[in-house]
């Protein structure tokens, strides 16, 4: 009864997008101070066709060197009115790159 009663929530959708997604794994080392939010807003804010940023681990130990710390990072990319070439991709990848290392990161060998 409690259900029924219940305000019905008007309905919420996004549609499908009409393009494929593209997906990169990005693993950072980064100061320790330097805060996991800082990198994603930098990763984020890299390129438009990034659609999502998502942490996905971080890692202090044996391979990084002291003082640092190792974060894991996904990134969808998709653009909304074509399929992203391999041109494309490397592009957004170098821009992301770029803003990693505008915050003093560097890529994780």
């Amino acid at each position: 009864d409690a259900w029924r009663a219940s305000r019905v929530a008007p309905i919420k959708y996004r549609p499908l997008p009409k393009f494929p997604s593209v997906f990169r794994d990005f693993a950072v080392l980064v100061p320790k101070g330097v805060e996991a939010g800082a990198v994603k807003a930098a990763i984020g804010m890299a390129d438009q066709r990034i659609v999502e940023v998502a942490f996905q681990s971080l890692y202090v130990g044996a391979g990084v060197p002291e003082g640092e710390k190792s974060l894991a990072w996904s990134v969808t990319l998709r653009d909304p009115a074509r399929t992203l070439g391999e041109s494309d991709v490397r592009e957004v990848e170098e821009r992301v790159w770029s803003a990693i290392t505008g915050i003093g990161g560097r890529p994780r060998a």
